[in-house]
């Protein structure tokens, strides 16, 4: 009788959600369309200084949003992402601005809030793309791993909504 100890009992093959797998943006999302345009908008885009939530900022830029509000948690990397985007954007009438947050604390969600109200901003569209993501199994990571995981994935999403909404609120809009 052999051992088949390391060998899985099944594969996992990822496969496709739908019929057609598009790799380059196409009409009907195409952001520079007038059905689409974000005119007169303010965007919240967490986790915005790299990768998705950078290329969502550029895409909004291009739909034609009057501000784009980016977060990140340290702000060499913001500032950079900023005027990034501002050099590449620049021609347009989109107004780049970075927020330094730490999704996994409460406060600093408020505090950014709170900045907003003071300053006149009103935020019209939120993009929750911030994620804190830790490899491996559960059981390696520890309790404390694991919290800081429910912090930013569940709680700041909540918490962030509940802001946006209290926004709406104030302004008669909900």
């Amino acid at each position: 009788m052999s051992n088949n100890a390391g060998t899985p009992a099944f594969v996992y093959t990822p496969a496709p959600l739908t019929d057609k797998v598009h790799t380059a943006v196409y009409d009907a999302i195409d952001p520079s369309k007038p059905s689409l345009s974000q005119a007169g908008r303010t965007v919240l885009i967490t986790g915005g200084s790299a990768g998705i939530g950078y290329a969502i900022a550029e895409h909004f830029a291009l739909a034609g949003a009057d501000k784009v509000i980016i977060t990140g948690r340290a702000s060499p990397k913001l500032d950079d992402a900023i005027a990034r985007l501002t050099r590449d954007h620049g021609d347009r009438d989109t107004k780049f601005e970075g927020a330094v947050c730490q999704m996994f604390d409460s406060s600093s969600i408020d505090q950014m809030f709170d900045s907003f109200g003071a300053n006149g901003v009103h935020v019209d569209v939120l993009v929750l793309n911030a994620a804190h993501i830790v490899e491996g199994p559960l059981s390696d990571q520890g309790w404390e791993k694991t919290w800081e995981q429910f912090e930013v994935n569940t709680r700041a999403l909540h918490q962030l909504y509940d802001r946006l909404h209290k926004q709406e609120q104030a302004k008669g809009k909900v």
